[in-house]
């Protein structure tokens, strides 16, 4: 198979032959449809992070694709199931904060396309537990940056809920990387373009609403997605204002 290989932190990526790689009890191995840019692949393939990956490696963690094979301890998918290969790879399941239902803050965790290969390959391994089902009818293209992108909006603390839908069961996501200062700014614009992309995977649905909260927990952004629309609000001090 063909990967997008780091090989040093100083050279360009290098596309290479690897063997198709053989799944473990826990893992997935899943022939890629696609795999999103994110910006975390470029520090990661350039060494810009105190933490660095080990070269060599395979960057991505926006990748979806479909299951050719399973290990045995895989019960909940099958082959030709489609699934997306998100940042968190995988974390211990035990301490504080995966018993909490913070996994992404757990101190063991491994980073799909960081810590361990991920998605910049024609066929990628992935834990089991981790990947995420993609329902049929959505495009890869689409799907792929609602692994990672969308939750870009952490740098302020998004909220994302589904309200009466046909393809997602009611959920609630929320990013859990603490907000930055001086990003209040970008409240409306995240919390419309999230309530749309996830509106869109979400299908029919009553309500797709975003909640934007800054430093604080002052509520900055509002977005909601009915029937293909999409409305971004503020809040100012007079209230909600509309857009």
């Amino acid at each position: 198979m063909k990967a997008a290989v780091v090989r040093s932190f100083t050279e360009p990526l290098v596309v290479e032959e690897r063997p198709v790689p053989t799944p473990a009890g826990h893992q997935v191995l899943a022939r890629m449809e696609t795999s999103g840019l994110c910006h975390t692949d470029i520090h990661a393939a350039q060494g810009d992070w105190p933490v660095k990956p080990s070269p060599p490696f395979a960057p991505g963690h926006e990748g979806i694709g479909i299951v050719e094979a399973a290990g045995e301890q895989v019960t909940h998918l099958a082959v030709g199931d489609r699934v997306a290969i998100p940042w968190l790879g995988e974390a211990r399941g035990h301490c504080d904060y995966c018993i909490s239902g913070w996994e992404t803050l757990c101190l063991k965790q491994q980073n799909s396309g960081y810590s361990v290969d991920g998605s910049h390959a024609e066929y990628a391994l992935a834990h089991g537990t981790y990947v995420v089902p993609v329902p049929a009818g959505i495009d890869p293209l689409d799907a792929a940056p609602l692994t990672c992108a969308v939750l870009i909006a952490g740098l302020l603390r998004l909220e994302v809920e589904v309200f009466d839908c046909d393809r997602l069961p009611p959920a609630r996501f929320r990013p859990v990387q603490q907000p930055r200062q001086g990003m209040a700014d970008l409240g409306v614009s995240v919390a419309g373009r999230a309530a749309e992309a996830v509106g869109e995977v979400a299908g029919p649905a009553d309500r797709v609403a975003a909640e934007i909260e800054a430093p604080g927990g002052e509520v900055v952004g509002v977005g909601v997605h009915t029937d293909h629309t999409v409305r971004q609000c503020c809040f100012d001090g007079d209230g909600l204002t509309g857009g």
